[in-house]
């Protein structure tokens, strides 16, 4: 049963949450998007369970609320004090994703010492031109970090980091998505005030989905997540292309024990938020390993993470190769097997409130993986 809500406003949409009855209302997009519009909805309670989910990533502070669907890597337990609402645990990466659905591999994969799919569109059953370096203007021997996060989401402390990267890594450029003009002009001052303008280079936008996989799968070598307001659906577009993808996870912008604090004035656990988790996610249930080595908690250990990528060939084919070798059968991308999960986190939360017990945390029964405590 589904019905299209997109196109009414509050009042109509209200009204056939009414008749239908629902049992269980799932809000998706929060305070975004198209969130406010719908949210009296919500407020009116026509459910007796309400619970938010995927885009708006983050506590709404509202009563309305009665749960947010999230895993343990992406919401531990001690953020649990910064939500309104109680956790709805996935035993996955509450983050779903259908590329293989919709984008499936090619029938070969780039080769785990990185560089292009050979120019053979057949042989890789990908059905359009695949582009070169030089026609990206990137250079042909570089290692290419790629960041393609939209520009409001890259701060000072994190630009600067990547700044350190690309000078602790000389072989190594910058890919970013382009940028709104002022925007663009900031990122391009701070790297010439830092002397490295020239290894800073901007992609241009690309409206459908399938071109920027393949630009990503065959000019770039490793992602870059951006912290407080992380990668989600870049993310998990990088990983898909096959690239190994450096991550912050909690409070990446407190002082470092070994002095490279990156905003040392920043209140306490500024850095510490769900939006800021949803790549750990995605590499905890991929692979334990990745999360291990690419998933990180300070800004000083996400550089030399980095840089370990761009210095060390042997290190980058042993990740890389891992990441290559789960990808066909990752739940990450398994959207049928998100959907059992979603489903029977639905049934527990139903469970109890036919049981006339208050909403609480709910935990997947398998627990996620032991590897990273973050």
């Amino acid at each position: 049963h589904f019905r299209d809500l997109s196109e009414m406003d509050g009042a109509a949409a209200v009204r056939v949450v009414r008749q239908d009855r629902l049992d269980i209302l799932v809000n998706m997009d929060g305070y975004s998007n198209e969130g406010l519009r719908q949210d009296a909805v919500n407020a009116l309670r026509h459910a007796p369970v309400q619970m938010g989910w995927f885009v708006y990533i983050g506590t709404t502070g509202s009563p309305a609320y009665d749960y947010i669907v999230a895993d343990p890597v992406a919401a531990p337990d001690h953020l649990a004090s910064h939500f309104s609402e109680k956790f709805l645990h996935l035993p996955v990466s509450f983050f779903p994703t259908n590329m293989a659905e919709h984008y499936p591999l090619p029938a070969r994969l780039p080769p785990a010492s990185g560089g292009a799919y050979p120019q053979d569109e057949e042989e890789n059953d990908i059905p359009i031109p695949i582009p070169t370096r030089k026609q990206a203007g990137l250079p042909e021997d570089a290692f290419v970090f790629v960041s393609f996060n939209k520009a409001a989401k890259i701060d000072p402390a994190v630009f600067r980091t990547w700044l350190r990267i690309l000078r602790r890594a000389p072989n190594s450029v910058l890919w970013l998505l382009h940028a709104p003009a002022e925007a663009a002009a900031a990122l391009r001052a701070a790297a010439a005030a830092s002397h490295l303008a020239h290894r800073v280079h901007f992609a241009p936008f690309l409206p459908t989905a399938e071109p920027n996989f393949v630009r990503l799968r065959t000019l770039a070598d490793a992602a870059l997540d951006t912290a407080v307001w992380g990668s989600h659906t870049t993310a998990a577009d990088a990983l898909w292309a096959g690239l190994p993808l450096v991550t912050c996870a909690g409070d990446c912008y407190a002082p470092s024990p070994r002095g490279r604090s990156a905003a040392s004035t920043l209140p306490q656990a500024y850095g510490d938020t769900m939006g800021a988790r949803v790549a750990a996610s995605l590499l905890t249930y991929i692979s334990p390993l990745l999360a291990e080595k690419l998933v990180t908690t300070s800004l000083a250990d996400y550089e030399d993470a980095a840089v370990r990528l761009a210095s060390d060939p042997a290190h980058y084919r042993s990740l890389r190769s891992e990441l290559l070798a789960r990808l066909p059968t990752s739940p990450v991308f398994q959207t049928g097997t998100y959907i059992r999960h979603f489903q029977d986190a639905l049934f527990r939360v139903w469970e109890r409130h036919v049981q006339e017990l208050p909403p609480d945390h709910l935990f997947p029964p398998d627990p996620s993986p032991s590897s990273l405590q973050l």
